[in-house]
């Protein structure tokens, strides 16, 4: 019998899913959203969840809604 273990899909999952997708490197995504690339590489990393306060206009600069990047519906 083999388990599999489920691994949640998070916010940041689901960030880095669409920036991955919209964008060719993560640089030119921190410039559309007016932060400093080593901000978007800590969020990627999990070192900072500060993303959380600028959810809003990463839905906007992503094509996407506040509520997928939270609950993945939408």
């Amino acid at each position: 019998m083999c388990i599999l273990e489920v691994i949640p899909v998070d916010i940041v999952d689901r960030i880095f899913e669409l920036v991955d997708e919209k964008f060719n490197e993560q640089k030119d995504f921190a410039s559309a959203l007016g932060v400093p690339s080593p901000r978007v590489c800590e969020w990627r990393k999990r070192k900072s969840a500060s993303s959380q306060r600028c959810l809003a206009q990463i839905a906007d600069v992503l094509d996407t809604t506040t509520e997928y990047l939270l609950t993945g519906d939408g």
